[in-house]
């Protein structure tokens, strides 16, 4: 189950990454990019309350935000 969640959050952070070179090649605005980004995380915690408990769901949805709005 862990080793589940840590590739989840690798291909999220391979989005995000993705998702800003796609932004930044087409002029696409950061409000744009954020909306986008709450969209996956969004469906992204709603995964991770199937396959893990929720308070573990709850944490690392926290750290993948702050990665988020730190970029």
């Amino acid at each position: 189950m862990l080793n589940i969640a840590i590739l989840l959050i690798a291909i999220l952070c391979i989005f995000f990454i993705l998702t800003m070179l796609v932004s930044f090649a087409f002029g696409i605005s950061k409000l744009l990019l954020k909306i986008l980004g709450c969209i996956l995380l969004a469906l992204f915690i709603l995964f991770l309350f199937k396959i893990l408990s929720p308070l573990i769901a709850l944490l690392v949805s926290a750290l993948v935000l702050l990665c988020v709005y730190k970029c």
